[in-house]
């Protein structure tokens, strides 16, 4: 998938426009914050 390399950054991105921390994000969608860590960091789709 080619979009996939880009989503990571958009990610971490767009958390920090809103304020968020890793683990807030998580809470918010309902997963773990080590989800978010591994989305934000491309080891997980």
């Amino acid at each position: 998938m080619s979009d996939a390399p880009a989503f990571a950054p958009w990610l971490k991105q767009r958390r920090k426009q809103l304020g968020l921390t890793q683990d807030t994000l998580a809470r918010r969608v309902g997963c773990a914050t080590i989800t978010i860590q591994k989305l934000e960091a491309g080891d997980q789709r």
